[in-house]
């Protein structure tokens, strides 16, 4: 870290010098736009709350062109959109789930309209009609409990209004995209609203396959539909939403795109060792690749009902919801065209949940709020390695992923005085887990597990805050983390080769925050700063069995994360915008001792982590432009800077998992009516056409690469409301 600490001094005093400057400023300045977030369950102006919290109104995600989670990296410190082959990989300050199959959970939690959703595909769910998204960085092992310990993310979605509503959106774009949405709100009677809102997309594959050009790799096509109502009678208040969407296509294989070999990587030898061809040669040409087929097939329902009574003094909310999530998908896994090796992998998640809360209506010196959550989870996989040449299954692991948890909580914050706050909170989870596999393909033991147990921690936060005065705060906290453990899905190697366990140990973390947030220069200037540090105990990290072949999730002893964040948004009048995101992070491993690398044991020990980049820096910028009668005009300029970063913990010598750092812009003309019905939008996305590594798996010898998200993109959008 001593190696970057002269430019984040220099990053702190070009902010402290923003906070103290008196510069002249346009008589005609606009006011930076007011943000109300629930991340401590209760709704509070985003400035206002003591925690490293980005929040994105309907409005920015139009503007930032952003439909899912992947667009939000750009303008979020911290936030990393990774994937391997068929699954979503989201890290927050360098801490990434293990793999994404059901014995291992994300230290990430998502969730939506405060339901959690638990498998990490599930994230890919579309962000469309919502009031708001939050993503709140560090630990919060208090409120929202077990695998959160890097951080969470909430999509808020739009609740049923009184008022009558519509809106109707289509996007077309390069490689024959077309995509529809909008919704529809209507109120029923004086107390009882509906909305119904809807989303597709479809679109040719961005990587061209050279083998079977109507199998192109990296296409889309999926249709997301929700429906809710909203009754209101005085203090009562009950939501009811259900969604479902489907998702089909080819994706991105099961393991990715591209294959490495670790000691020559201009040759295949997955695919030579699958078929006695020695001299297969890798793919290295840029959006493309040659590949016999790959498939995807997701069914996702997700029902929420949420209950709120006012008693006066204190808040009733029960929060239920129910989540099925079905999944298959695979293909083509060798990276060749001899179709030798199909991995594919079906699964069927369910998860029900249920929380309920009491909080303090505000108004008095102690806030409080205390909440019950119980939380079961079942899902059902079906792994299968089919060797094409020779018809026979080299592995079919039939699974099932059990947990139960239940936690009890509670959170206060006690004003001192009118300018010191002081929060303190708790948290006690207790899950209950099991695994049980047999892998009916192998001749030995291995694949057979059937494993319980039961993981339990008590995680807090203590905090400190500083009112300066209405616009600008200080703040300090100490808070911990806690992702459960789990079960490795073969039995380890009886002859000690591999030194890794059966069931692998929680993660745990602490963390120590400071932080500023501010509006200055008369509310022009908007300035969010905060520093960190965590240590994590037996940290979940991915590694490489070579002799099942299987990936494995071992506990490494320690690693630790030091980073400093900004975000600065300055609005000198009501046409300028400038956007501003810098993060330095420093995430390695300590003591890594014995790593699998999928190869042989290396000591990974000082290691930088997955999706960790030590710097990335954002600069957005638009300007409206009054055309009158004709509307507005808006331009609006996006490039990211993003440092070099890993993409496994193996940090490989010669570069292989290795994404080397790279610019990304985007470009937007944006046109609104007068009358603010209608909006138009041309947009030109990924300019320096980037193929990126965004996710990687170790493999026998080797490495499984995936790319992306997309090469440059020409579009056009055209949207009406009322």
């Amino acid at each position: 870290m001593s190696t970057h600490s002269p430019k984040m001094l220099v990053l702190v005093a070009s902010a402290t010098a923003l906070i103290t400057s008196t510069a002249a400023l346009n008589a005609f300045s606009a006011t930076l736009e007011e943000i109300v977030v629930t991340a401590q369950k209760r709704a509070q102006n985003v400035q206002q709350v003591p925690l490293a919290v980005s929040a994105f109104t309907q409005d920015r995600l139009n503007k930032i062109g952003a439909d899912n989670i992947e667009r939000l990296g750009a303008l979020t410190p911290g936030l990393e959109w990774g994937q391997y082959g068929l699954g979503a990989n989201v890290s927050i300050r360098g801490q990434s789930p293990a793999n994404f199959e059901a014995n291992t959970d994300s230290p990430v939690g998502f969730f939506v309209d405060g339901i959690y959703l638990g498998r990490g595909q599930q994230v890919w769910s579309v962000m469309t009609d919502v009031e708001r998204v939050e993503v709140t960085r560090g630990p919060q092992g208090t409120l929202f409990g077990r695998n959160t310990s890097a951080g969470s993310i909430n999509v808020v979605s739009n609740k049923p209004s009184g008022e009558k509503e519509f809106n109707i959106n289509l996007t077309l774009a390069d490689y024959d995209q077309v995509g529809i949405s909008g919704y529809v709100n209507t109120p029923i009677s004086d107390n009882l609203a509906a909305r119904v809102t809807f989303f597709t997309q479809e679109h040719d594959g961005y990587l061209e396959n050279t083998f079977d050009s109507g199998e192109d790799f990296l296409d889309e096509d999926i249709q997301y539909v929700r429906g809710s109502l909203r009754y209101e009678d005085g203090p009562l208040t009950v939501d009811l939403a259900l969604d479902t969407w489907t998702q089909g296509g080819n994706g991105a294989a099961f393991s990715g795109v591209r294959f490495f070999d670790q000691d020559n990587p201009s040759i295949n030898t997955w695919a030579g060792a699958l078929s006695g061809i020695t001299d297969i040669p890798a793919q290295t040409k840029d959006w493309e690749m040659e590949a016999n087929d790959s498939y995807r097939d997701v069914d996702s329902a997700n029902t929420t009902l949420i209950v709120s009574y006012d008693l006066g003094e204190v808040t009733f909310k029960s929060i239920s919801g129910f989540s099925s999530y079905e999944q298959l998908a695979g293909g083509e896994s060798d990276f060749s065209s001899l179709a030798l090796a199909d991995l594919s992998l079906d699964s069927d998640a369910t998860i029900f949940s249920q929380e309920v809360q009491l909080a303090s209506s505000g108004g008095s010196d102690l806030e409080w709020i205390v909440g019950l959550y119980y939380l079961d989870e079942e899902i059902d996989e079906l792994f299968r390695f089919f060797f094409t040449p020779g018809g026979y299954d080299f592995a079919t692991r039939d699974g099932i992923a059990t947990a139960e948890s239940v936690a009890v909580y509670g959170q206060a914050t006690y004003s001192v005085n009118e300018r010191v706050r002081l929060t303190f909170g708790a948290r006690y989870t207790e899950d209950d887990k099991a695994y049980r596999s047999t892998d009916v393909a192998r001749a030995d033991n291995r694949g057979s597990v059937d494993a319980s147990a039961t993981f339990d921690d008590t995680t807090w936060r203590v905090g400190l805050d500083y009112i300066i005065d209405d616009a600008k705060m200080l703040y300090a906290n100490v808070s911990t983390g806690f992702k459960s453990g789990g079960f490795n899905r073969y039995l380890p190697p009886s002859d000690g080769s591999l030194l890794y366990d059966l069931t692998f140990e929680p993660e745990t973390l602490i963390n120590y925050e400071v932080g500023f947030k501010g509006d200055l220069l008369d509310e022009t200037l908007r300035a969010n700063i905060a520093m960190f540090y965590n240590e994590i105990d037996d940290f979940q990290s991915y590694a490489f069995d070579n002799s099942l072949p299987s990936s494995i999730t071992t506990n490494a002893a320690s690693a630790s994360t030091k980073g400093l964040e900004l975000e600065l948004t300055y609005m000198p009048d009501e046409q300028l915008e400038i956007t501003l995101i810098g993060a330095f992070l420093d995430a390695v491993y300590d003591d890594y001792a014995e790593f699998s690398n999928g190869s042989l044991n290396i000591d990974a020990s000082g290691n930088t982590r997955e999706l960790s980049p030590e710097r990335k820096f954002t600069f957005g910028a638009s300007y409206d432009f009054d055309l009158g009668d004709m509307g507005t005009l808006t331009p609006y300029l996006q490039t990211t800077y993003k440092g070099e970063y890993f993409v496994t913990a193996a940090n490989s010598a010669d570069g292989l998992d290795k994404q080397d750092s790279y610019t990304q812009s985007d470009l937007r003309l944006i046109w609104g009516s007068a009358n603010n019905h209608w909006r138009g939008e041309l947009f030109v996305e990924n300019i320096e056409d980037n193929f990126v590594k965004t996710g990687g798996f170790l493999a026998t010898n080797g490495y499984w690469l995936t790319y992306g998200p997309q090469p440059r993109l020409f579009g056009a959008k055209l949207s009406y409301t009322y």
